[in-house]
């Protein structure tokens, strides 16, 4: 048996994997499965924490949920750390501390990964997707896109 300590990531995590595999897209679905696998595996590793420390914990997983679900909404650490009334050199700290990548870092994995499901779940220009998660323009979007996955967005949609 497992304590799984961010029940919200891990079930998010799982519902893409089963999303990929009611679409078909297998390498998808076992590229979720797989995630959801390592992170239990993370939480394993962690050592005992606090309840300060989860309580921090807590409040970093929350703020990873929402730019999950709304990549296009966070732009800055800034704007993050003012949440969580820490200044923003401490916030993208504790953030590194709990998710091993920066706010910054993060907002582009959720935004790229958001990306490629409306690449391959929607009929909506790539134009339209980069407005869509946030970017000023289609470039930057793709140059973005490109350095995180290989392929340019239309590469990726014919692909899929």
């Amino acid at each position: 048996h497992r304590k799984i300590l961010d029940l919200g990531f891990f079930d998010a995590l799982l519902q893409r994997s089963i999303t990929a595999h009611q679409a078909r897209q297998s390498q998808a679905a076992e590229h979720w499965l797989r995630t959801a696998i390592l992170e239990m595996t993370r939480q394993d590793a962690l050592p005992a924490r606090t309840d300060f420390e989860r309580e921090q914990s807590a409040m970093i997983d929350g703020i990873a949920q929402d730019i999950m679900r709304h990549p296009a909404e966070f732009s800055n650490a800034h704007a993050l750390a003012q949440r969580t009334g820490y200044s923003a050199d401490h916030f993208i700290r504790l953030f590194r501390k709990y998710k091993n990548v920066t706010p910054g870092e993060f907002v582009i994995q959720a935004r790229i990964q958001s990306a490629c499901e409306l690449l391959r779940f929607s009929d909506h220009g790539i134009a339209r997707i980069a407005h869509i998660l946030g970017y000023s323009d289609i470039y930057a979007f793709s140059k973005q896109f490109r350095q995180r996955t290989g392929l340019s967005p239309s590469a990726y949609r014919r692909r899929s």
